[in-house]
């Protein structure tokens, strides 16, 4: 079915009228010039919605500083007349990971802050020993991001900096699985949530050097379980380790009926995959008793993971950290998570303790000065940079010893 340009213009205008009645506007909105047919669906999230007769398609994102799942409307047009037909709430857009070039932007009101989500370069730093010694045990990371945008590799890439770089983790150790198993796909950076961002090189923005991070798998359930499953094989008594979930995440209903958060997974094109709290702790229950568990969650409705990972972690001591809590978004920007962002800037120990201010390191040469920071002071200090942001959640089992976790710390037999 072929549309004039009468009618769109025409649907273009009410939808932009409709977004106008808010105060202020706060909605971007996107309109898919492809027709849909009587008996076509779209599929936002887990939801099922079904187009009854010819339509054009505008979405309207309502939150758009946020990642998924938040508030988004679908608005149906008669494709013949573009006379409106209904609204209809959801909490997913229509393409997570392949977006037709049909799929248009017709206004962006709401653009990212270029001041949400600043970052240190860390690159002078690599060849630097902090001044504590590490684990005598083994140290693992899982780096995971499933339906991942643009930021999301980039905290991804900034975390594995991180952990080879300063904490001197090997990269053997390291687990990075994200999106397909690659790093960018034209389809990865939506047009609905980073417009005019698509990286033209592979290049980080922290320093727009190349992505170092090799990524092991796709973001997909499987891989994930995958990862768990080997590491039952390999942790013992006195190994530590580190969990970092990036990307999308929901508060929704499970096979079983039940309200609870989970994280978006990598699925078929199309597709969009769910990995909820219950069955998460089920597969890291399976794990052999160890001595640290230290998780930082960037996803939305994150905190709902919290109470489920603390009662059942096999870990000694487990601290788990979240962006936001299990009813909550999280913040997205241009080219980081802010929250994901700064406790990442903390963990570093880059940091004047007395003031708890970020040191200006990033554009000299100067040898920095480092302090052991611990997993639950970076929280602290996170949680207050984004307050006006994020709902930042932490817990810690036994209680308070979250105070005590370091990615590299000295043992006390050491």
């Amino acid at each position: 079915m072929m549309i004039n340009d009468t009618i769109i213009s025409k649907i273009i205008k009410d939808a932009m009228e409709r977004a106008a009645l808010n105060d202020p506007v706060k909605s971007n909105l996107y309109l898919d010039e492809q027709p849909k047919e009587a008996d076509d669906i779209i599929l936002a999230g887990k939801q099922t919605i079904y187009i009854k007769q010819p339509s054009i398609v505008v979405f309207s994102d309502d939150n758009p500083l946020y990642n998924w799942a938040h508030e988004c409307r679908y608005l149906l047009y008669n494709a013949l007349s573009g006379e409106f037909i209904e609204s209809i709430d959801a909490r997913f857009p229509p393409y997570m990971f392949h977006i037709p070039e049909t799929y248009q932007m017709i206004t962006n009101a709401v653009p990212f802050s270029v001041g949400v989500d600043n970052h240190i370069n860390i690159n002078l730093w690599e060849n630097i020993e902090p001044p504590f010694p590490f684990y005598k045990g083994e140290r693992y990371a899982v780096l995971f991001s499933g339906a991942s945008e643009y930021r999301h590799v980039n905290d991804l890439e900034y975390m594995y900096r991180l952990l080879t770089g300063i904490y001197k983790f090997s990269p053997k150790n390291i687990f990075v699985l994200n999106y397909d198993g690659t790093y960018f796909e034209n389809t990865t950076i939506p047009k609905y949530s980073c417009p005019g961002n698509k990286p033209q090189t592979l290049t980080w923005p922290g320093d727009q050097t190349a992505y170092r991070m090799v990524v092991n798998n796709s973001g997909a359930r499987s891989s994930l379980d995958g990862v768990l499953n080997e590491l039952k094989s390999k942790l013992i008594e006195g190994d530590m380790l580190f969990i970092h979930t990036n990307n999308h995440g929901d508060r929704s209903e499970n096979d079983q009926g039940v309200y609870e958060s989970c994280i978006c997974m990598y699925a078929p094109p199309g597709t969009l995959g769910f990995y909820y709290a219950s069955e998460f702790v089920a597969k890291l229950a399976e794990l052999p008793k160890f001595g640290e568990l230290i998780v930082e969650m960037e996803q939305c409705n994150s905190g709902g993971f919290q109470s489920p990972i603390l009662n059942n972690s096999p870990a000694a001591k487990t601290i788990f950290i979240a962006a936001a809590g299990a009813d909550s978004p999280s913040k997205g920007g241009r080219f980081f998570d802010p929250f994901t962002n700064d406790w990442t800037n903390y963990i570093t120990g880059l940091l004047d303790t007395a003031s708890d201010t970020k040191t200006a390191v990033a554009n000299t040469f100067a040898k920095p000065t480092f302090v052991a920071v611990s997993a639950m002071n970076a929280f602290r200090m996170a949680s207050g940079s984004v307050a006006d942001l994020d709902t930042p959640v932490e817990g810690d089992n036994p209680p308070d010893s979250g105070e005590g976790m370091f990615l590299g710390y000295k043992t006390v037999d050491s």
